[in-house]
């Protein structure tokens, strides 16, 4: 059996709880194991980014490909950089709107605002701030930053190198993975461990999707947040689960798993994402099966998980 961009993935063939090792997609490794066979996730993975992208310590990605380091592959939602030439930056003045931004800077200086509104932030310190009204900023900046960004939102992203004159954006990251024969969703169990940055599509009323997928009866996904943490859908077309009772995530390492065997269903969660950690069981009816679409990290444009996906294992 082989695991390639020929032959894709292995399909799915015995049930939960057998013992035997099914495939784990290792994002901080970059591989997918299967039945001892290895291969590069970017040969299975799909990403879709129009932009170049960074991670937080500057290393640059070009568009389409997945942003990974040691922590796992990020995923963020699209943002926007008010700083012109971003990352060889200069004193300026940025117009502003009357809503929440957050002002950081990369290793080897600071910067401070004034004007419509006024503060500083410091490499690993930025600062949130809400204009009270539309406006000017002047930007000042100490020393030699590696990088400056001011951009629209509630919590700071990685940075977005600009060009002179101008700021610039980032798109969000859609990943997929083309081929979903491996995964049966009447009889496996699917756990998903990801490291949260900052609550989960803040903009969003705190949700996160982490797995998605879609089919001829409808949607079945795995979130974090204030939500329901498993929606799978049912051979008869409805929801055969809608389990669990989330709450706003936080920042660290968390897992979520759902396991199917039949018409039962169980969904299990690690402490912090919901008042404690817990499981919840459903007997229903066994899970709609028939994919053609999966995506991870987001719903294919908007609940981006806003953290580091590192694993996902189904057995």
């Amino acid at each position: 059996m082989r695991i390639g961009p020929s032959t894709g993935l292995a399909p799915v063939t015995s049930g939960p709880g057998g013992g035997a090792f099914r495939l784990e997609l290792d994002f901080i490794r970059g591989e997918a194991r299967q039945e001892g066979v290895v291969q590069r996730l970017d040969d299975i993975v799909q990403t879709v980014r129009a932009t170049p992208g960074r991670l937080f310590d500057g290393r640059a990605f070009g568009p389409g490909e997945m942003r990974r380091g040691p922590r796992g592959m990020l995923i963020e939602e699209g943002r926007d950089n008010l700083v012109a030439d971003a990352f060889a930056p200069a004193d300026q003045v940025i117009a502003v709107a009357a809503a929440p931004h957050v002002l950081s800077v990369g290793p080897g200086g600071g910067a401070t605002i004034s004007g419509a509104a006024s503060g500083s932030a410091t490499p690993g310190a930025p600062l949130a701030f809400t204009p009270a009204a539309a406006g000017d900023l002047s930007l000042s900046i100490t020393g030699t930053p590696d990088w400056v960004q001011i951009e629209p939102g509630a919590f700071a992203t990685s940075p977005i190198e600009t060009p002179a004159g101008a700021g610039g954006a980032r798109a969000g990251d859609v990943i997929s993975l083309p081929d979903t024969s491996w995964l049966d969703p009447s009889a496996c169990k699917l756990e998903v461990e990801w490291e949260q940055l900052q609550p989960g599509g803040l903009a969003e009323n705190g949700v996160a999707t982490l797995i998605r997928w879609t089919g001829a009866l409808g949607y079945s996904r795995l979130r974090a947040g204030s939500v329901s943490f498993a929606q799978i859908r049912g051979a008869g077309g409805g929801l055969a689960v809608n389990a669990g009772a989330g709450q706003a995530t936080p920042a660290g390492i968390h897992r979520l798993s759902w396991e199917a065997a039949g018409a039962a269903h169980q969904v299990a969660w690690s402490e912090g994402l919901s008042t404690a950690a817990g499981s919840s069981s459903v007997t229903s009816e066994p899970a709609a099966t028939g994919i053609d679409a999966l995506t991870l990290g987001s719903n294919g444009g908007a609940e981006f998980l806003n953290g580091w996906l590192r694993r996902i294992t189904v057995l």
